[in-house]
């Protein structure tokens, strides 16, 4: 990739390096459930409970 403006992903432990994104969406049976950094999505609840099933609490 050269600088893509905009990566669609609908895996969400696909093999790709977050942090070389500024900015992240995060959807869920087309609901929206975060807009923020790399480091907020992987510390975000409602995305942790979609995603994962479970609350997870990153120390």
């Amino acid at each position: 990739m050269t600088r893509p403006k905009l990566i669609l992903l609908d895996e969400p432990a696909a093999e790709v390096n977050l942090k070389s994104c500024n900015h992240i969406w995060v959807l869920a049976k087309g609901i929206n459930l975060a807009n923020a950094t790399p480091e907020e999505i992987q510390n975000n609840s409602s995305v942790l409970e979609a995603y994962f099933f479970q609350k997870i609490k990153f120390l």
